[in-house]
């Protein structure tokens, strides 16, 4: 049987995108989406970021924006001095 004989729902895979890396939006990765730039700055402001320079990296994945912050990473006693 096929998956339309057995009326199974398959979604189509779809592989992560880099939007923001240290801080730098990446443009060519937002083209390669379905979603214009517009959109995901619109979903950093409704998380509560003004700004993209604290953000380590934003991965846009099966419609989801999830973002991780610098801060987040940082560790003083990681730090060389």
């Amino acid at each position: 049987p096929t998956k339309k004989d057995l009326k199974l729902k398959i979604e189509k895979e779809s592989y992560p995108a880099n939007i923001i890396i240290d801080g730098n939006m990446m443009y060519e990765n937002i083209n390669e989406t379905d979603k214009p730039t517009s959109y995901f700055i619109k979903e950093l402001k409704k998380q509560g970021y003004k700004t993209y320079e604290n953000i380590l990296l934003a991965l846009y994945i099966n419609n989801s924006l999830t973002i991780y912050r610098k801060d987040d990473f940082i560790h003083k006693e990681d730090t060389l001095e």
